[in-house]
């Protein structure tokens, strides 16, 4: 029997595959750092792109807005002037 102070082969087996279990961990988690930059500047198009989209979004929606508010003045003027010919029309 070997003494207590001593590592048998199986305890170094065991040792061994935790610690290649720690590594397939990490390297799960762990990206080069070009890897990252290129993460990175992607995201950071993908981004911009998305901004852009968001703000044409946005001034269609404004135009569309101020399309409709010149339709319902212009069709409450034009019922103002039916109102004033009507009313200049119909006086004797």
């Amino acid at each position: 029997m070997a003494p207590p102070d001593d590592i048998t082969l199986g305890e170094i087996g065991r040792r061994l595959a935790d610690l290649q279990a720690d590594v397939r961990l990490l390297r799960g988690e762990v990206v080069r750092h070009d890897v990252y930059a290129a993460n990175q500047a992607r995201d950071e198009v993908r981004l911009r792109a998305i901004e852009t989209d968001i703000a044409a979004i946005q001034e269609d929606r404004n135009s569309t807005r101020r399309l409709v508010y010149a339709a319902l003045t212009t069709a409450a003027g034009g019922f103002v002037v039916q109102l004033v010919t009507a009313a200049i029309n119909n006086k004797p």
